[in-house]
């Protein structure tokens, strides 16, 4: 089914948009609805930090001037922000929550009732407490990927234990907020730890240095270009993301769901909302405290139980994230959408 698409992101371009798990999803919607994304957030325009409330009013004329040929508008953005560019548009607007509804202290319910025809979120839990709040317009979509480009490997845990990290940091504080420097740390205490960062080609020097302080360097590896993830995977026993705060994380992570792919177990923070479903799956360990204790007793319950958790992560992993139920999903949103504004007279 094609339908005329007009993806916003509001978030900074990355520099390799084919690792960034927003902008995969969109290629993906994209080639089968059709459409095209354009970015909103101020980045693209200035190196200044503007307020949110700013975002898209730049390209405002040019998106209304784009509607006659666009059915639907569809935003991807962590949390709930009203934008007050989008009351400017005419056409239906699906908004995307893609960190869920974890750590979310207000939502805008007004903005989200009477401006955005359907709400998303990854989680059926969080679609069911928008619904409570009053968001009835709120569905679940769950996150998939392709799963046929991952291959499980067995691998033995006999006491080393290699660990990669995929989502690495855009900014100085998120060495902190995602978990690097905990990792880096926890590895300095554990001489049997190797950890495997895939890098996005920011902040690289910061990295290095990060490592080299903590005299890392023969256990650390740093791999800032596009790789072969299924290969990558073979080598490592687990994936881990860790966040302090949620909203800076897909609320399934792309990383995570592809180490399950390949039959390799996660590490996750419990405020991720896929923490939730690992625990449930016995597929993963749950990081309860961003500070390198917590996670190196993580990594230690992980070592322990390995041959339960790599059978779990194989059976849970091979089809619990078709990316056809994904695209089914929005199918069903977008026509939702489409009729609904066209009630309202969108």
């Amino acid at each position: 089914m094609k339908m005329r698409v007009l993806y916003h992101i509001a978030t900074p371009r990355p520099k390799r948009p084919e690792c960034d798990a927003v902008h995969q999803e969109i290629a993906a919607l994209s080639d089968r609805f059709g459409g095209a994304p354009i970015h909103v957030h101020p980045s693209e325009y200035t190196r200044w930090p503007l307020p949110r409330l700013l975002f898209g009013l730049r390209e405002a004329r040019a998106l209304r001037w784009r509607e006659q040929d666009v059915d639907i508008h569809h935003i991807y953005n962590p949390d709930p922000y009203a934008y007050p560019y989008l009351r400017l548009l005419k056409k239906p607007i699906v908004y995307t929550l893609s960190a869920g509804l974890r750590g979310t202290r207000r939502f805008p319910v007004p903005f989200f009732s009477r401006i955005v025809a359907q709400t998303v979120v990854s989680d059926a839990a969080d679609a069911q407490q928008l619904r409570k709040i009053g968001v009835l317009n709120a569905e679940a979509v769950p996150t998939g990927i392709d799963l046929s480009r991952f291959r499980f490997t067995q691998i033995e845990c006999d006491g080393a234990l290699t660990v990669l990290s995929g989502s690495a940091p855009w900014t100085r504080k998120q060495f902190l907020t995602k978990g690097v420097d905990a990792l880096l740390d926890a590895a300095t205490r554990f001489p049997s730890m190797r950890l495997v960062f895939l890098w996005r080609g920011y902040l690289l020097d910061e990295m290095m240095r990060r490592v080299s302080q903590r005299d890392l360097q023969a256990r650390v590896d740093v791999v800032d270009e596009i790789v072969d993830v299924n290969r990558v995977l073979a080598g490592v026993h687990a994936a881990v993301v860790l966040a302090s705060d949620a909203s800076a994380i897909k609320a399934y992570p792309h990383s995570l769901i592809e180490a399950l792919a390949a039959g390799r177990p996660i590490v996750i923070s419990r405020g991720i909302p896929m923490a939730d479903w690992a625990e449930r799956e016995g597929c993963g360990v749950v990081v309860e405290r961003l500070e390198p204790e917590a996670v190196g007793f993580a990594l230690e319950r992980l070592r322990a139980d390995y041959t339960r958790l790599q059978a779990n992560a194989h059976r849970a992993g091979r089809d619990a994230f078709p990316i056809e139920k994904t695209l089914t999903g929005y199918e069903a949103v977008y026509q939702r959408a489409m009729s609904l504004g066209a009630a309202h007279g969108r």
